[in-house]
């Protein structure tokens, strides 16, 4: 996967496919009117023409539809909260104090810049973070550098950069990165090959640099969770049905509204309709009052209007389904499917719904801690510092409370009459967020525990609220 002159750039198997989800997950993220013109990840209409209507009637069901944004809250409420905790890092010495206050030479500290690429993450599954020298002699190392004044800063890569990757055990060995303007770095263990590429996707590698870091690569993926999935994957695929839905409703209501009718009157003279057939007989669209009326000539009819509309029950059809993907929204942000809204506010009702939210948020914050400790250490070897850099530490738990009530809004709690199945899911789900750092083998102990539990089923939730220190007691 490596550069050569006159060759056409190397781009890797997947990366069309995520160039269209990372558009789709952009634009759901971003809404406005440009939503209602976008395409999916298959690069289909994220409004879904019907074949039994006509352009201008798809054209109007547009303009009508409204996109509501719920991939945008659950990613910033998300985001806010986690960088708002009290995330530990020391200051250890002051060159890394310069660093820290100004990691990308444009004044944003490294809370700033990881809570933007954290955010990135959330949205395309994965962020990226290249690290480079202000050295202008390539011959000189970074170390070398940095004594004669240069600084190394942190510089955001957009995964729509990344054209060519590959990893092994969910370690990026290399990557190819084409910048704008066509420029192209390919990043190795060994050396960075510097290029550019031309109109026809020509590659023509300029020079062949030493990796200043090696063995390490000096880009650093940051993923919204292990396996590296968007947290807006399935949450803006139903905000795009939600958004056809809503269409289809608009024009349901429109429908009933502005009402039409149709009417048969013998005689009605010809020259007052359309182009009729060879008996005269025609349709037109007569005026009466506000509203336009079809009118027939038929000379065996009835004179008596017909109401052309669809069954009223259909609008409610459509709210119910609309209703049901709002939910399904929120259950992928964390929150289980409500229906009840008695006992909302009992201990166990609020512990099961929160379990997913810790779990999410943990993810987010262990995912962004990993990235930053790494970006961290690139920078020790840079710098040639032997003195040890104190780890930074997110929190390993998260009083989620404020956060569930935000992501909540005007859905109910979970009514706590779940299948047993259902409620030992939930455990192990409180268990993986609760203590991040059980051992496998205890994992294994405690999933071996659960499969035994026949009876007294609703008393799991109850040792939930044990902290670590008692439980050893």
């Amino acid at each position: 996967m490596r550069l050569t002159s006159g060759e056409e750039l190397p781009v890797h198997p997947e990366y069309r496919y995520l160039m269209s989800c990372y558009k789709f997950w952009k634009l759901s993220y971003e809404g406005g009117p440009r939503y209602k013109t976008g395409k999916d990840c298959d690069g289909q209409p994220v409004l879904i023409p019907h074949e039994n209507e006509t352009s201008d009637a798809t054209k109007r069901r547009c303009c009508a539809a409204t996109y509501r944004n719920y991939c945008k809250q659950v990613v910033a409420k998300y985001n806010k909260f986690i960088f708002n905790t009290n995330i530990v890092r020391e200051d250890v010495f002051e060159p890394f104090t310069q660093w820290f206050d100004n990691v990308d030479m444009l004044g944003n500290d490294l809370h700033d810049f990881m809570k933007s690429r954290s955010r990135e993450a959330q949205i395309y599954g994965k962020s990226f973070v290249g690290i480079d020298s202000t050295k202008s002699e390539e011959n000189r190392t970074a170390a070398a550098a940095a004594a004669m004044g240069d600084q190394l800063f942190l510089f955001a890569i957009s995964p729509f950069n990344v054209v060519d990757w590959r990893y092994e055990n969910g370690v990026l060995l290399e990557c190819t990165v084409l910048f704008p303007g066509g420029g192209v770095r390919h990043y190795a263990p060994d050396e960075i090959q510097i290029g550019t590429v031309d109109d026809e996707n020509v590659v023509t590698v300029r020079d062949t640099v030493p990796n200043p870091f090696a063995p390490f690569l000096p880009v650093v993926p940051v993923f919204f969770s292990e396996d590296g999935e968007s947290q807006l994957t399935d949450i803006a695929e139903c905000n795009k049905a939600l958004f056809n839905l809503d269409g289809i409703l608009m024009e349901e209501l429109r429908t009933h509204t502005f009402t039409t009718f149709m009417v048969n009157i013998p005689g009605f003279m010809p020259s007052q309709l359309d182009k009729g057939n060879e008996h005269g007989q025609g349709i037109n669209n007569v005026k009466i009052g506000g509203r336009n009326m079809i009118v027939t000539n038929v000379e065996e009819g009835t004179v008596e209007p017909h109401k052309l509309s669809s069954d009223v029950s259909q609008a409610d059809s459509i709210r119910e389904t609309m209703d049901g993907f709002t939910k399904e929204i929120w259950r992928l942000a964390g929150l289980k499917d409500p229906d009840v809204l008695q006992n909302a506010e009992s201990g166990r009702a609020l512990k099961i719904k929160m379990a997913e939210v810790e779990s999410i948020a943990a993810s987010i914050a262990d995912e962004a801690e990993r990235a930053e400790n790494k970006l961290i250490n690139l920078w020790t070897k840079g710098m040639g510092i032997a003195q040890e850099v104190r780890y930074t530490d997110y929190p390993e738990e998260f009083d989620v409370s404020d956060l569930v009530v935000e992501l909540e809004s005007t859905l109910k709690v979970l009514n706590s009459s779940l299948p047993k199945v259902l409620k030992r899911q939930q455990v192990q789900q409180y268990a993986k967020a609760k203590y991040p750092k059980m051992t496998p083998e205890e994992r294994q102990e405690l999933v071996e525990e659960l499969d035994n539990i026949d009876e007294g089923v609703d008393n799991l939730f109850e040792p939930l609220a044990i902290e670590p220190e008692e439980r050893q007691q």
